[in-house]
């Protein structure tokens, strides 16, 4: 099987002291000579968001909005809004059940100690007796 003539192969690292690197020579873009015919092309060669990143838009802050990420945010929304609910709900019945148990001590701290009638009927029933 003959070999083909392959050019030498680049490495990628550190290069040892005594290899003589490929060096390129730098190439000075000329921003003199420009036309109206090169502004045209920039003009016309203008890329979209759409083009890199499939139904992505811009949202009002500037920040990338795909579907994915909106459907992100709407679940995280729905989750909040989930936990507040339970959070509420829990909230309600405990000041409920707070609420009843001082109307309950409140009435009956009322009906033994505070009520005239009761109480006068009681002292009367006791002489009676």
């Amino acid at each position: 099987m003959p070999k083909k003539d392959n050019p030498p192969r680049r490495r990628i690292g550190f290069i040892r002291g005594d290899e003589e690197p490929d060096v390129e020579p730098m190439k000075q873009i000329d921003t003199t000579g420009e036309n109206e015919e090169g502004q045209e092309q920039d003009e016309d060669s203008t890329v979209l968001l759409n083009d890199y990143i499939p139904g992505a838009i811009y949202d009002g802050q500037g920040n990338i909005v795909t579907y994915e990420s909106f459907r992100a945010k709407v679940r995280k929304l729905k989750a909040e809004a989930k936990s507040l609910r339970r959070i509420s709900a829990g909230k309600f019945i405990l000041y409920t059940s707070l609420a009843a148990s001082i109307a309950l001590l409140s009435y009956g701290a009322y009906k033994k100690y505070l009520s005239p009638v009761e109480k006068a009927r009681t002292e009367i029933q006791g002489r009676q007796r």
